[in-house]
């Protein structure tokens, strides 16, 4: 039997603005394409204020096939907490923002699992990296350090009992949320495939487009990373912080703003005010708006399945 977690969180301050409910919204428009590719759902429910409106939509699409938990721990803990009410053998942990565009690859994945304990992207977020390395030389090929917790398949049994938690000692001596677990599985050397994950992207800056050179792997699933940026770029400049801005590059930030709009725009929530907000936001970067609309153009191109 097949598992299903997605964590939805909202990042304090929470209730300043309601546009991150948007993700939720397209989650739900990417369940329909893959809803009988797993048994079982988990919603977790941190801070985002699940409403019944919001369950009898999930019950639509997947019938009596899931759980809503309400969890007010930290992200790790919260991850914990459910794995332990997990019934079923296989398990996908997923983010809320990654975009599962092509039917079957869940499905797919998941029959891996017959073969392999472990399925899943991996990434290089944190520290230790020559200790690590030198441990496991086939994660330095590729630069990983840890199982990526927005994409993970897995046998249910060997995440069980593991120290999510990240921690940061000094510049070298940390881990990501996962790291430390990572080891922990890797110790037990199960069999493992790595998932390609596609990072490809265009850019936006003060002198207009940027275009990556990274071409778009066909995956069937990309991770957008950092969802919440866009909105908390917004909601900092509305109680008057600005923090955000000043440490976020131009580029990094206003690809999530565009993200926002495109997805807002994609379930019928890009609202004028919404725009607005986007577009004074942008604005602050030093972003024409016509470069910005012409941005918006080429995401969509670039990331023809949007």
């Amino acid at each position: 039997m097949r598992a299903l977690i997605v964590p939805f969180f909202q990042y304090p301050p929470q209730g300043v603005a309601p546009y991150y409910r948007v993700y939720f919204d397209f989650f739900l428009k990417q369940l329909e394409k893959w809803k009988d590719e797993f048994d079982q759902l988990y919603i977790v429910d941190h801070y985002w204020n699940i409403t019944q409106d919001d369950v009898k939509h999930v019950a639509d699409i997947v019938g009596n096939r899931y759980g809503v938990f309400v969890e007010e721990n930290n992200y790790w803990e919260n991850l914990t907490n459910v794995l332990n009410k997990v019934t079923e053998d296989k398990v996908l942990i997923m983010d809320m923002d990654t975009m599962v565009y092509q039917k079957g690859v869940i499905a797919k994945n998941f029959e891996l699992l017959d073969k392999y304990d472990l399925v899943s992207m991996f990434d290089g977020s944190g520290g230790n990296r020559e200790k690590i390395w030198k441990m496991y030389p086939f994660l330095k090929e590729e630069g990983y350090l840890r199982i990526a917790p927005y994409f993970c398949f897995a046998k249910t049994k060997l995440l069980l009992g593991r120290d999510y938690m990240p921690y940061h000692k000094d510049d070298d001596d940390k881990a990501d949320f996962c790291g430390v677990a990572t080891l922990q599985i890797l110790k037990e050397h199960p069999k493992i495939q790595f998932l390609k994950d596609d990072r490809s992207s265009i850019f936006v800056n003060e002198t207009g487009l940027i275009f990556d050179d990274r071409k778009m792997q066909e995956t069937g699933v990309y991770h957008l990373r950092n969802w919440a940026l866009g909105v908390r770029l917004i909601i900092d400049r509305l109680i008057k912080r600005d923090y955000l801005l000043e440490i976020t590059p131009v580029t990094e930030g206003c690809r999530l703003l565009a993200w926002l709009w495109i997805i807002s725009e994609n379930v019928g929530k890009l609202t004028e005010d919404l725009k607005k907000e986007i577009l004074i936001t942008t604005k602050q970067y030093g972003v024409k708006d016509e470069d910005w609309l012409k941005y918006i153009i080429e995401i969509k191109k670039f990331h023809s399945w949007i």
